[in-house]
């Protein structure tokens, strides 16, 4: 299948590709966590989260996080916060870990949005540092 937009001719998305939109501006109280997989493929990846600085409700392995939207760079989610202490974390599929272990920021009084690409430990306060 083609989509013609705009006098552009591109095809359609991938099956396993979510709907992509613009990340809007992040809400007060929130950080935004930025994932990306190489192979594209988000199906059954969710976040389980905690900590003192999380104000979200309590997560359960076994009911992970869906992504709060998808964008260019792949999903995010929206993380409701104290504005203070560290946020814990582990991107999971199942038992799947991503990477293995548990991932902590500890910078969300002054950084509110962080990116973290698949099988990599490091986490990026900038889009520029990742690229």
């Amino acid at each position: 299948m083609l989509l013609l937009t705009a006098g552009c001719l591109t095809t359609a998305p991938e099956a396993n590709t979510k709907d992509m939109v613009e990340a809007g501006a992040i809400e007060d109280g929130n950080v935004r966590l930025h994932y990306q997989r190489m192979d594209d493929n988000y199906e059954g990846w969710g976040l389980h989260i905690w900590g003192a600085g999380y104000a979200g409700d309590t997560v359960d392995w076994a009911a992970a996080v869906e992504p709060t939207g998808f964008d260019d760079f792949g999903a995010y989610w929206d993380i409701p916060y104290f504005g203070e202490d560290e946020l814990n974390f582990i991107i999971h599929n199942g038992d799947e870990k991503d990477p293995d272990g548990d991932r902590t920021f500890e910078g969300v009084e002054t950084i509110n949005e962080f990116w973290a690409l698949s099988g990599d430990s490091v986490l990026y306060t900038s889009l520029d540092d990742v690229q």
